[in-house]
């Protein structure tokens, strides 16, 4: 098994196919497909593969891990109310 590391890639992934077949994912893999999103190669997929729009993802590994995980419970809390 080996370990490929591209340094300033990032790719944040939440996946509730079994609940309600929905994924959320932050990445900046610079795919032509999405080349017309303002924030590219930043996008954001948007409860599906697809669907995508513009990141509003920040910069530094500490600050995305933080904005995904405040993403997740806001989405949460959507989801219960």
């Amino acid at each position: 098994m080996s370990l490929i590391s591209v340094s300033g890639r990032y790719s944040y992934h939440w996946n509730r196919f079994e609940i309600d077949g929905t994924i959320y994912r932050y990445d900046n893999a610079p795919h032509k497909v999405w080349s017309h999103v303002t924030t590219f190669p930043h996008h954001f997929h948007n409860k599906n593969e697809k669907m995508v729009i513009e990141s509003d993802m920040p910069s530094t590994p500490e600050m995305q891990m933080k904005h995904f995980m405040n993403f997740i419970r806001k989405t949460l809390v959507r989801m219960d109310g």
